[in-house]
């Protein structure tokens, strides 16, 4: 157990004993299926660790320094001054650049917990502390109704019309909701907190290796739901989140710069491959 369950899951998880999620009676079920495509048949057991996923480990890959440059010329062919982008990543599955992260990781360490293609996560956890914040870019292809039904294959439209109906039925609170866009892409950013811990609630990655993820029970978070289309030939949700518990004062206005954070982030080209 690390240091982010133990301090959120188990201060916060105590209050929600003994609740359970009801989203699989036949009337909700219904509804999931008749907004979603198609069910895959593989049920996943298994849970993820909020900032942690069990499989990374085998297939972390190399993180890019903090700080990349990029040169070229303008449209009359002059040179134009390279520019210093805070963050790049290239080994997740949407390529991106970002020149704003939230100040409590900046003022601490640019360096990943682990990243992996559906994956990428950086957690600030201070020892003998309760308060615990994270960030978070994952690529979600499904949904479970609950722990134990089968995953069903969601795309932008699905995963946003699965998180309304979590919201109606009271197994989430939505207290905000905002159509906005990411570099030009649509995209949706929800504040959300849950009352229950709902395992593999907040999605299935398109790696099956890799455990689904959860939500935590009243632990707030903010999450862009991005439409990255053509990006992403799998057809895979970008989740971009960040949650926290206990916040301190070194990580006031969290979700101000999480916002902020949204407004200078940029996808990459993927680059085209030798002989191509």
């Amino acid at each position: 157990m690390n240091e982010l369950e133990t301090a959120i899951t188990a201060t916060l998880r105590a209050e929600a004993q003994g609740a359970a999620m009801s989203t699989d009676t036949p009337y909700e079920h219904e509804i999931l299926e008749s907004r979603l495509d198609v069910i895959d048949n593989e049920t996943r057991q298994r849970r993820v660790l909020w900032g942690t996923v069990a499989a990374v480990a085998a297939a972390v890959l190399v993180v890019v320094g903090a700080r990349a440059f990029f040169g070229g010329t303008d449209g009359n062919g002059h040179a134009v001054a390279p520019t210093k982008h805070l963050y790049v990543s290239t080994g997740f599955g949407v390529p991106f650049t970002v020149d704003s992260l939230p100040s409590w990781l900046t003022t601490n360490t640019l360096v990943l917990d682990g990243e992996h293609t559906d994956a990428l996560y950086w957690n600030r956890c201070p020892q003998n502390s309760n308060e615990c914040i994270g960030l978070a870019f994952t690529r979600l292809s499904s949904v479970k109704a609950s722990e134990s039904s089968p995953p069903v294959t969601v795309d932008y439209k699905g995963y946003a019309a699965y998180l309304d109906r979590l919201g109606r039925t009271g197994k989430l609170s939505i207290s905000g909701r905002t159509s906005t866009t990411v570099d030009g892409r649509p995209t949706i950013v929800y504040s959300i907190t849950s009352p229950t811990d709902q395992p593999s609630g907040l999605g299935c990655h398109v790696d099956q290796s890799l455990a689904c993820e959860e939500f935590f029970p009243g632990v707030p978070g903010r999450y862009a739901v991005v439409d990255t289309g053509s990006l992403d030939p799998s057809g895979a949700v970008l989740v971009i989140y960040t949650r926290a518990g206990g916040v301190g004062p070194a990580e006031s206005g969290w979700l101000e710069q999480f916002d902020q954070m949204l407004t200078t982030l940029h996808f990459l080209p993927k680059p085209v491959p030798s002989g191509s």
